[in-house]
């Protein structure tokens, strides 16, 4: 298996002179700023020849995305009857699913893995916030981190394309707004594997595209994510310290018009036993465009809330 490392783009320059995001509209330093422009034709290489790519310098604290791992963990030990207590339910929403509750091939074994998606000022973080507030502040305040680094990158896609810099911020206005967008924080636990014989058809996740604009994406130190390369073979995601791997989602597929690719990616299961016996974690931000908006022309216009809700109501089956 190759272990190619897609680009790794250093966004230390933004994180730094560019802090608030909601000031670059109207900008003309931001969009004529030429370490900007490099920053986003940058961004728009690694989209177009990968669609997945890795950033650095960030200025997301490290101990925040440590803590929502150590109280995410937490909850995935709890037994089965206490994390039943807050299902997630069909199409666009929150809640926990286990390892039976999302299918993306049927006729291939199940996912061995769990999640819970989290969306904030909803009925099940309200209800979780009760028995663990750590975990709902720290997936709370890690939302609203990956809100504004989302929309910094989207300013700067618009600036990669040469395109009004507030075109795609603009129709993000509503993320944490539950009831006007669906992007969410997705936190996943892979058990453990003991006492199962792996075969080559066994995945922790299996092969799919990610449903909206973009996605952040917090590995542990373990690994197993895999990507399609360019030329057509899966190669290892290599967790780098500090890091978050973005990658492009169907909505910027077809907003780009296929500029910026939504790439296959999956989760292996290590054919090494010893390998297995290793719980991994990771947390993914999904980045989707507000409702009530549509993509593309004329009879070729998707809207965002019928793809969103028919992608999800196609892979998961409600916890009961």
């Amino acid at each position: 298996m190759p272990e190619k490392l897609f680009p790794i783009v250093d966004i230390s320059y933004l994180s730094n002179n560019f802090e608030d995001s909601a000031q670059w509209k109207d900008n003309i330093q931001f969009q004529n700023d030429l370490k900007i422009k490099q920053l986003a034709q940058e961004l728009r290489a690694g989209f177009e020849t990968w669609g997945f790519l890795y950033i650095k310098g960030h200025n997301i604290p490290g101990n925040l995305v440590n803590n929502v791992f150590g109280q995410s963990k937490t909850f995935f030990d709890r037994p089965y009857d206490h994390k039943s207590k807050y299902p997630r339910g069909e199409g666009i929403g929150e809640g926990w699913l286990g390892s039976e509750n999302e299918v993306f091939d049927p006729s291939l074994p199940r996912d061995m893995k769990e999640a819970f998606d989290f969306r904030p000022n909803t009925e099940i973080p309200d209800k979780l916030s009760k028995d663990m507030p750590n975990l709902v502040g720290g997936m709370t305040e890690l939302f609203d981190h990956c809100t504004e680094l989302s929309l910094k990158f989207l300013r700067l896609l618009a600036v990669a394309l040469d395109i009004d810099t507030e075109k795609y911020a603009a129709s993000h206005s509503n993320m944490g707004r539950c009831e006007k967008n669906g992007t969410s924080l997705r936190s996943l636990y892979y058990p453990a594997i003991k006492d199962t014989v792996i075969t080559d058809k066994d995945r922790r996740c299996r092969e799919h595209t990610d449903y909206g604009t973009i996605t952040l994406l917090f590995q542990d130190e373990v690994g197993g994510l895999e990507v399609l390369s360019p030329t057509g073979e899966f190669v290892k995601a290599v967790p780098i310290p500090g890091s978050i791997v973005i990658n492009a989602g169907d909505m910027l597929k077809d907003w780009s018009h296929g500029q910026y690719k939504a790439t296959i990616h999956r989760v292996v299961t290590s054919t090494d036993q010893n390998k297995c016996t290793i719980a991994r974690q990771s947390m993914a931000f999904f980045c989707h465009p507000n409702f009530d908006i549509d993509i593309g022309e004329n009879e070729e216009k998707i809207n965002v809330f019928d793809h969103i809700s028919k992608r999800f109501n196609e892979t998961i089956i409600p916890t009961n």
